[in-house]
């Protein structure tokens, strides 16, 4: 593909998301080593993006590994993470919001990403949580699932388990949580729809659930194949893994055709 390459690392793509060529997905390693393996989707409306590169049962710094933004607000954003610590107010590294107490496996493929979580059994915080802005977001709770819109965009958090609004102090109205020693999660960017009920219908029927010793998460959508993420060895597609471990500095991308989820 023809890029433009600056310094810094910046590139800029002789295709635009927002002409409707297609999505944009790109894979590529940023810093030393592997600790930065970073996967992004990215439309005309939201970008998804993660690092699958983070040792996962590791303790993390404060770098996020899952990164949700909206294009119709620049406050849309949300993520997922284990509090590092129990104010929400506090300043350690990682902190209640930024970084990881306990550091999931992760994997992402286009617009589906993929968290496992094995918490320490003297892990003070038994719990992950989403952050989710209210600005230009709206939030629709449907048991173990949660919806955001934000503009035409629509994204969707789905846990293992029941979500708990938190419904006051400082993470009142932006904070679900997921309890549990061993839990995961999925993420899913609608594409090519508006449609809340519809979109959340579609979620509910994907089945999302760990196996017996909580080292695979199995997330398996009605229209395609089944998406497994394995503590040891990531995530795989259909059986097929979906490889981390070559990536460059120079991003590879590709654009992907649209359809309708």
């Amino acid at each position: 593909m023809d890029i433009h390459r600056y310094g810094g690392g910046r590139v800029e793509f002789q295709r635009d998301v927002a002409t409707g060529a297609g999505d944009l997905v790109a894979r590529y390693r940023q810093g030393h080593g592997p600790a930065a393996l970073l996967t992004l989707y990215k439309t005309s409306l939201v970008q998804l993006s993660t690092n699958s590169g983070a040792r996962p049962g590791g303790y993390g710094h404060q770098q996020h590994v899952l990164d949700l933004r909206f294009a119709s607000h620049p406050m849309a954003r949300s993520w997922i993470n284990h509090p590092g610590e129990s104010d929400p107010w506090g300043q350690r590294r990682p902190s209640y919001w930024a970084g990881n107490g306990n550091l999931p496996r992760v994997g992402q493929n286009r617009h589906i990403a993929m968290l496992l979580y094995r918490l320490d059994a003297d892990e003070p915080m038994g719990f992950t949580h989403v952050f989710a802005a209210r600005s230009g977001v709206e939030h629709h709770l449907r048991g173990d699932t949660l919806i955001l819109r934000a503009g035409a965009a629509l994204a969707a958090y789905k846990a293992t388990g029941p979500l708990e609004a938190v419904l006051t102090g400082p993470g009142a109205g932006i904070e679900y949580r997921s309890h549990g020693r061993e839990q995961g999660w999925a993420t899913i960017v609608g594409k090519g729809t508006t449609d809340v009920e519809g979109f959340a219908d579609y979620v509910a029927r994907c089945r999302l659930g760990l196996d017996q010793d909580g080292t695979r998460l199995v997330l398996t959508p009605p229209d395609g194949a089944a998406y497994g993420l394995d503590w040891s060895q990531g995530l795989s597609v259909g059986g097929t893994p979906v490889p981390t471990g070559a990536m460059s500095s120079d991003p590879s991308v590709e654009f992907v055709d649209r359809s309708v989820v």
